[in-house]
């Protein structure tokens, strides 16, 4: 009950300071019920409570209020009273550290210690520029400063009697009344720095390319406010929605947000929603000094401080860092994922960017399905392009994500997807990028490749040849990323009128029919090693597709795409294409469409780009044509020629 008394009761009725306890708790954040506040609901937001400066600047620096505080008559307030409190309140309201001796002097209203308001400025050198110098001050081992603590003045007497002054009997009683000292002025100065935090909350930067990971004494608080509503929880940490005041918003995270999640906002305080994810560690990674943190740490930071177009599909971590046994990562809040974004009709808030390909729009062309091949990027250079912050590393850092689904990809208020979600990502050294393969690890088994269920033959084989693990190559993610790409086909291709959602769960509906054992239930797999004859089907038939009757350059293209995601769910891992051959096929399959609905407009140039097609594309076969001066041209780029000269002389 200790602290609830002295923060809403007071020990010393008629001093100035319980006139203004509820001013104080005024400042308070999460804001305070006053008319309800007891002793039960204060003790549940005490370990999360922090104060805003900017209300305590604006309700303590009011003169009246200031000159009441610094003139209590009260007996403890009489006796420490020093100096003009005229000269004091125009040093708090017009010094350079006049703003944290305010804090100081509200720091000891909470504290129950007003009185010591006058000591304490009078002891705290022209250095101390900021709260925490100046409360160091309050140190009851300094004799202006003894009467901190609760004790008798003949206790404190017989403390610093020197002990050849006292009888054998007084000797032994001072000695006991030391340790009692002692362990009191420890409280004190915990209890000191504990509360010096609530006034002066942490503020966290902008995580740069050459931060460790930091870490934080158990004590210190942080300035956020958790929201009301839910996040979805992952396998593995603890998941929170918060947001930070903007007083206590550092200028590189504010700038960040602005530029690049401009959409993650509380509508209803117009201040930035970030996400905290939380795991708890074990004893032996708890660390003593800042560390690069967990191993989904390194992978998360790794992954934000990719640099290129493929940063634009990669969640941004904004802070890492250890507090109590706990590590903690925060991200910007981004308010829906593609699992739902594919069980919605369009991009939430915003009407003009539908789930669903209109009747005379292309694939290639439509925003959902621009952002997929965003995605097949990202994954690329998660996979290959990752660099230490540091350097000093010999050889290449490969990663593997093993968890890649669409409830892992958020989507920001614009329609930009990030994959995200690094907690079962393994990351290597490797010498060569010959050796293309990580460690296993399991992620969510609907998404999971075929090599996921080893043979205790292939087990034996991987153990036998002395590894520890069991590795898996890096297009291990490439069959989820088909998983996540067929998804996102199935829905942009839906031409029935249903409710939202209908085609996506009528797709899994079915796969679920097909499953011969419990195991493979709901996923893409046959028998545990074979990709489901209904998943192949609708691959095979989406280029046959009314919208794709026509020999024309958007069913080349829908062919294309086809052809690749099956080759990406070989179930012979050797066989399938590793993430960066995927994302150069997709681009070049985009490059030839937008060049071909060029030539379309042309039949002869559609008959000769169609002719090349038809090999493949293989550079080894040109149809060739002779310029003027001899060389020669392929049809291709005749026809380009031909036609620039076309709309040159139709403008005449």
């Amino acid at each position: 009950m200790e602290w609830y008394y002295r923060l809403v009761m007071g020990q010393r009725s008629d001093c100035a300071r319980n006139e203004h306890v509820e001013l104080l708790l005024s400042c308070a954040l999460p804001e305070i019920d006053l008319e309800n506040l007891s002793f039960e609901n204060l003790e549940e937001i005490l370990p999360r409570l922090f104060f805003s400066q900017k209300k305590i600047t604006k309700k303590f620096g009011d003169v009246p209020v200031l000159e009441r505080l610094l003139q209590c008559d009260c007996k403890n307030c009489d006796t420490q009273s020093t100096g003009n409190p005229q000269t004091i309140r125009d040093e708090m309201l017009g010094s350079p550290k006049g703003s944290f001796l305010l804090l100081a002097l509200v720091l000891l209203i909470y504290l129950d210690r007003l009185h010591y308001i006058h000591p304490l400025i009078s002891l705290g050198s022209k250095k101390n520029h900021s709260l925490q110098s100046i409360i160091k001050e309050l140190d009851p081992d300094n004799k202006r400063m003894r009467g901190l603590i609760a004790m008798k003045e003949e206790d404190l007497n017989l403390i610093y009697t020197p002990e050849k002054k006292l009888s054998a009997e007084r000797r032994a009683e001072k000695r006991e009344k030391t340790r009692q000292w002692e362990r009191l002025c420890t409280t004190f100065k915990a209890m000191r720095d504990e509360v010096s935090c609530m006034f002066e909350p942490v503020i966290i930067r902008l995580l740069n390319q050459k931060d460790s990971c930091q870490w934080y004494p158990q004590h210190y608080r942080f300035p956020f406010l958790d929201a009301e509503d839910r996040v979805p929880q992952g396998s593995f940490g603890t998941v929170t929605k918060f947001r930070i005041p903007s007083e206590y918003l550092h200028g590189s995270i504010k700038g960040f947000m602005e530029s690049r999640y401009r959409g993650s906002r509380d509508e209803a305080t117009g201040e930035y929603l970030f996400v905290r994810k939380s795991l708890v560690l074990q004893k032996s990674e708890l660390p003593h000094k800042p560390t690069t943190g967990s191993n989904e740490g390194t992978a998360a930071r790794l992954a934000s401080m990719i640099s290129g177009d493929a940063a634009d599909n990669i969640i941004s971590l904004l802070s890492l860092y250890t507090w109590g046994d706990s590590l903690y990562f925060i991200f910007p809040c981004l308010k829906t994922d593609l699992y739902h974004l594919l069980r919605q009709t369009t991009l939430p808030g915003d009407q003009t960017k539908p789930t669903k390909l209109r009747s005379n729009e292309e694939l290639p062309k439509h925003w959902l399905w621009k952002q997929m091949i965003g995605v097949a990027h990202a994954l690329s250079a998660i996979h290959t392009k990752m660099k230490h912050p540091h350097g000093g590393v010999e050889g290449y850092i490969i990663a593997s994500h093993f968890d890649l689904k669409p409830a892992n990809i958020l989507v920001t208020s614009e329609g930009v997807l990030k994959v995200t979600d690094f907690g079962e990502s393994v990351i290597s050294v490797t010498k060569s990028l010959e050796n293309m393969s990580t460690p296993f690890r399991p992620g969510d088994p609907k998404y999971a490749a075929p090599e996921s269920r080893p043979s205790e033959a292939e087990l034996a084989r991987a153990y036998g040849a002395g590894e520890d693990s069991f590795q898996v190559l890096l297009n291990y993610d490439v069959w989820a990323l088909a998983c996540v790409m067929t998804e996102v086909l199935v829905v942009l291709l839906d031409t029935e009128e249903h409710p939202a959602g209908t085609a996506i769960d009528r797709f899994h509906a079915k796969l679920e029919k097909e499953s011969r054992i419990e195991e493979t239930r709901g996923t893409f797999l046959e028998g545990g090693h074979e990709l489901k004859p209904y998943a192949r089907k609708v691959l095979e038939n989406f280029p046959k597709l009314p919208r794709f009757a026509r020999d024309d350059p958007q069913k080349w293209y829908m062919q294309s795409v086809s052809n690749l995601l099956l080759r990406m769910f070989s179930t012979d891992s050797s066989k399938r294409p590793f993430s960066a051959q995927v994302l150069e096929e997709l681009t070049q399959a985009e490059k030839i469409y937008w060049q071909s609905v060029e030539y379309h407009r042309d039949p002869l140039a559609w008959d000769v780009g169609q002719a090349r097609l038809t090999h493949g594309g293989h550079s080894e076969f040109q149809e060739v044509g002779w310029g003027q001066s001899g060389s020669l041209l392929s049809f291709l780029h005749m026809f380009v020629v031909l036609s620039f000269i076309r709309v040159s002389i139709g403008k005449r």
